[in-house]
């Protein structure tokens, strides 16, 4: 699950109803928008943050391909923090969760939608990515992040 950190960020910026899932998109996934359409990839410049039915809004569950979507602009929340749970983060070989310290680990989205640790996120201009603030209990080992971008 990715949640904003505060109420905030979600009372002043999202999509309209303009964009539809691309594939089916599990919800909080990052990924880009090209004309209407979200689909999940790297230097992600949106998250989709859906609102769920009754239970599902407490879960990450599957937005069906060609279903409206409420997606935020990373670049909107400069700044802020995201809550992100382990669903969302993909370790390469050797990594886990104590591959992550807090002030220093960025995360960038992979081609599924998830996180991956990316020691130069915040040379490359433009990126946008998560710099680790906090590790954090959020559906287990999760973490708060800071949304940057490069420069």
């Amino acid at each position: 699950m990715v949640k904003n950190y505060t109420i905030s960020m979600m009372e002043k910026y999202n999509n309209g109803s303009s964009v539809v899932a691309g594939a089916d998109v599990l919800n909080g996934s990052f990924g880009v928008v090209a004309a209407g359409v979200f689909t999940n990839g790297t230097q992600a410049t949106h998250v989709a943050m859906q609102v769920g039915k009754g239970d599902d809004n407490y879960t990450d569950f599957t937005i069906a391909s060609g279903a409206d979507m409420r997606v935020f602009e990373l670049a909107d929340w400069k700044e802020k923090e995201l809550q992100v749970s382990p669903k969302h983060i993909t370790y390469d070989t050797g990594e886990n969760y104590a591959s992550i310290s807090a002030g220093t680990t960025t995360l960038v989205a992979d081609a599924s939608g998830n996180l991956v640790i990316d020691a130069g996120a915040a040379t490359a201009t433009g990126y946008v990515y998560l710099q680790v603030t906090k590790k954090i209990e959020f559906d287990g080992d999760g973490v708060l992040g800071q949304i940057l971008i490069g420069a």
